[in-house]
């Protein structure tokens, strides 16, 4: 047999089988596609019902944090007057101790014993 007519009859069973082969694989890649496709689309459909859920969620972290910074808020003004109130305190305290010393040294000029 002759080289050429070989040639001649082998080529269109390989550029058949390649066809096939061809076929084949683009027939998995459409399948996957749609199989990708089906699975995009159900993703989405779970996003767009987690929207609601995400958005009181949302509702619910703000208002923990309007919370959080009212009571932060209602703690420094206690501490405030915590402050206030020792400040005064010790402001009396050294009025006290004031009023106490003149009126030993008064006593004292007077010649009345101290008091304690």
């Amino acid at each position: 047999m002759d080289k050429n007519k070989l040639y001649s009859m082998i080529i269109p069973i390989l550029v058949s089988l390649i066809c096939i082969v061809l076929a084949v694989n683009l027939a998995s890649a459409r399948s996957q596609l749609n199989s990708a496709r089906a699975r995009v689309a159900e993703l989405n459909s779970q996003i767009v019902n987690f929207a609601p859920q995400i958005s009181g969620l949302k509702m619910k972290y703000d208002e923990q944090v309007r919370i959080v910074s009212d009571s932060q808020n209602s703690l420094n003004a206690a501490r405030n007057e915590a402050e206030s109130a020792k400040n005064e305190a010790e402001r009396l305290r050294s009025a006290n101790t004031d009023l106490e010393n003149r009126l030993n040294a008064a006593a004292a000029v007077l010649q009345i014993p101290a008091t304690e």
